[in-house]
């Protein structure tokens, strides 16, 4: 399992430098100074490389049996990943049509409530765990906003003002 993780940190890594030089081709600001098409590769492609590279140099450094056996996912596991991604293949179909709120509202109903049952942990709905579900549904998509609306400058179907 050791050289299996080493190779592929450096197939992660030569091809985070391939994406890297590609994406430095691309403008990274637009007028105004908003993020340009080139930024969330950019970032992206840095951030692959940096995990990339933590890979080969832990499993280099580590101890063979420190690592563990593979655990591979029990299928409840796997349907829920599959649920996650069709919810938020869902959310991106209605953002358009219901707008940034309700779409991202809506995605985290589901992610809190059906996913990752907030309101029911340990057997039973109580005020606290009400409580941090409404915080989670509402302050997420209020911050996620804040990130893309008012930092990044993004415009969000449905605020448009």
């Amino acid at each position: 399992m050791r050289n299996v993780d080493i190779g592929l940190g450096l197939v992660l890594v030569v091809f985070a430098v391939v994406a890297i030089t590609q994406s430095l081709a691309l403008p990274l600001q637009q007028r105004g100074g908003a993020p340009g098409p080139g930024m969330a590769p950019l970032l992206l492609s840095i951030t692959l490389l940096a995990l990339g590279l933590i890979l080969v140099v832990s499993r280099l450094r580590g101890v063979p049996e420190s690592f563990g056996e593979v655990a591979w996912p029990s299928r409840p596991e796997l349907i829920r990943v599959a649920a996650v991604v069709l919810a938020l293949a869902v959310s991106i179909v209605l953002l358009r049509p219901l707008g940034y709120v309700v779409s991202t509202v809506l995605l985290m109903v589901f992610l809190v409530v059906a996913i990752e049952r907030v309101p029911f942990h340990g057997g039973r709905v109580t005020a606290a765990n009400l409580g941090k579900s409404l915080f989670l549904i509402a302050g997420l998509p209020a911050l996620f906003y804040v990130v893309f609306g008012v930092l990044l400058r993004v415009r969000l179907p449905g605020l448009e003002l």
